[in-house]
């Protein structure tokens, strides 16, 4: 368990917020937050393919190098004026 800090308590004060004894798991908070960007991200996709957007899965290996760099393979050529690429 975690403790709200009283730097966490000054900031939460600044929306209206007062806080005592308050205690949270990191890890339940992770998994939540781990959730809610899964359920964003799902409704995302939806959304695009709802209005005809192509949506395909890639597998991509970055490298730390410079200039930086992005390699992918695909069983054919992607091809289109603007192409997406998600930075998860």
């Amino acid at each position: 368990m975690s403790h709200v800090t009283h730097a966490d308590s000054a900031h939460l004060a600044g929306f209206g917020i007062t806080v005592g004894d308050v205690k949270y798991d990191r890890e339940k908070v992770a998994e939540h937050a781990a959730q809610l960007v899964s359920s964003v991200a799902k409704n995302l996709g939806n959304s695009l393919s709802a209005l005809g957007v192509g949506m395909f899965s890639l597998s991509l290996t970055h490298t730390l190098s410079s200039p930086p760099s992005l390699r992918w393979s695909l069983a054919s050529p992607v091809t289109s004026a603007t192409l997406l690429l998600p930075l998860v």
